[in-house]
């Protein structure tokens, strides 16, 4: 499936079906998608979707009711959640080539993230 190719889907509607898990296991990014994902990655909408993903959990955190004992704990999933991987797939053409997990290890001592 790493060649998924769907004729006559932009791919806007391509996003929107691996973001709702309708488009299982791909490896790589359409080549025709390949620009679409870059400018999505770099511009103003994947900065202002990760501040909604950010801002909703931290309106729940702020809401929340502590017994003030001291005593609560956080846990923090760190992934590329927390992290962003948008270094190591701008210099891999934004997905549409193969994750090499070598090449993303040895891309510095922060892996690529930033």
């Amino acid at each position: 499936m790493g060649n998924l190719r769907v004729h006559g889907i932009s791919c806007t509607s391509w996003r929107l079906a691996v973001e709702t898990n309708n488009i299982g296991h791909w490896i790589t990014v359409p080549q025709s998608c390949k620009d679409f994902v870059g400018h999505y990655m770099l511009g103003h909408l994947y900065h202002g979707d990760s501040n909604v993903v950010a801002d909703t959990p931290a309106t729940y955190a702020v809401n929340l009711m502590l017994g003030g004992d001291g005593k609560e704990i956080w846990v923090f999933d760190v992934d590329e959640t927390m992290l962003s991987n948008v270094l190591y797939y701008a210099q891999q053409g934004f997905g549409a080539e193969p994750y090499d997990n070598s090449l993303f290890h040895d891309n510095g001592d922060d892996g690529g993230m930033v």
